[in-house]
């Protein structure tokens, strides 16, 4: 974990994630954090559904969301998780082998406050209550 001079009132936490052959996590959320993350070995597969606030052209305002669609992601490839958006898809797209890939957290500093480094992975990683979305249904299979 480290805190940039460069961007106050944030910590950058670098994290390797090792996901089994068939493995997945259930949907979640990264706790207002931007997510960039690296395949370094194997394939994974991600669906991300990001929702925002969008000013209409007559004034109104409305929530929009945007389904990412699903990607498959192979090494030296990466991906972007904007703060707030929802990851309902991570899974290895292999049978067989094993993937992995760096997760690279920016994060409000004051949510890392008082955390011990055992407990970090729950407060960077916000699980769904309902550990399938009506989005994880929907997306195609690949």
């Amino acid at each position: 974990m480290e805190q940039p001079s460069n961007i106050p009132g944030k910590t950058y936490v670098a994290t390797l994630v090792t996901v089994p052959p068939n493995a997945a996590t259930p949907p979640h959320i990264h706790n207002g954090a931007a997510v960039y993350a690296q395949v370094i070995k194997g394939r994974v597969l991600s669906q991300m559904i990001h929702q925002h606030t969008v000013t209409n052209l007559d004034g109104t305002i409305e929530q929009q969301e945007h389904d990412s669609g699903v990607g498959i992601y192979e090494s030296g490839e990466m991906w972007y998780e904007a703060p707030g958006c929802r990851h309902v898809r991570a899974e290895n797209a292999s049978d067989t082998e094993e993937a992995s890939f760096y997760a690279n957290f920016v994060i409000d500093t004051e949510k890392l406050e008082g955390v011990d480094k055992k407990d970090l992975a729950s407060v960077l990683t916000i699980l769904d209550k309902d550990p399938r979305s009506p989005h994880y249904y929907a997306a195609e299979s690949v």
